[in-house]
């Protein structure tokens, strides 16, 4: 049964109180299929025009940077209504994709292996922000595979959003603190732009497949303009609310 807007009030007060939140069931298995196919597709696209070793020195190994030449199915993602009703939860109207990624994370990668480590993805503004519990901006990771502890599930900081830099940066005091988001494909776990989180350590022998999507208030410039040199006819399949996400039309 996938989440309906009614039952997501919850979502935003979790965000204000703990920084994180987790929703089940946002996207059916066969999206979820589809997108994780497109995922690895790209990646080994990137792979073949860059090379790994150039891509793992600069630390871009398993990141794929560019969301929307995935393919059809980014197009899809972002038409998805379930989507648009968490988005709503969160922020109401007022949203903007800041930046999106599609992230592998290998057997053998993540946390303290680079350029994987702790950090919180909007700290600087976080900083300036008088009141903790103004959600300014979520990132979105949405679940390709089940997620586990033992494939590397990102580890978050509860309540660190509200407290800045973080007192200590002893691995072993934030681990015993953190929470992991583990659940099934189609999930997508929120964290809050100035909760402090980093991915876990993948201790299996498959890869761990993500798609990360950062939201943010529209007041925020965003850090890809993704109208920019896109073809007429991928707008054109975006829905409304889903160009509005990009800043294409009203």
């Amino acid at each position: 049964m996938v989440a309906s807007a009614p039952t997501l009030g919850w979502v935003r007060p979790a965000l204000q109180s703990a920084g994180t939140a987790f929703v089940e069931n946002v996207f059916d298995r066969d999206q979820i299929k589809r997108f994780s196919v497109a995922l690895k597709c790209a990646d080994q696209r990137e792979r073949t025009t860059y090379g790994e070793e150039f891509l793992r020195d600069i630390g871009q190994l398993g990141y794929v940077s560019d969301f929307l030449g995935i393919g059809p199915e980014a197009v899809e993602l972002l038409n998805t209504p379930q989507l648009h009703d968490l988005l709503a939860g969160v922020f109401g109207e007022e949203i903007r994709l800041y930046a999106a990624q599609g992230i592998i994370l290998g057997p053998g990668e993540g946390r303290n292996v680079f350029p994987r480590c702790w950090h919180a993805d909007m700290f600087q503004i976080a900083e300036a922000i008088a009141d903790p519990t103004f959600v300014f901006a979520v990132n979105f990771l949405v679940l390709l595979d089940d997620v586990t502890r033992e494939n590397g599930a990102t580890a978050v900081l509860p309540g660190t959003h509200r407290t800045g830099a973080l007192e200590t940066y002893d691995e072993a005091q934030m681990s015993e603190r953190a929470i992991e988001a583990t659940g099934p494909a189609g999930s997508v776990c929120l964290i809050e732009g100035g909760t402090w989180h980093a991915a876990g350590f993948n201790s299996s022998n498959r890869p761990r497949p993500v798609l990360k999507l950062m939201f943010t208030r529209r007041w925020i410039r965003p850090q890809i303009d993704y109208c920019a040199d896109q073809p007429a006819d991928l707008l054109d399949r975006l829905t409304p609310a889903a160009r509005r996400l990009l800043y294409a039309g009203s």
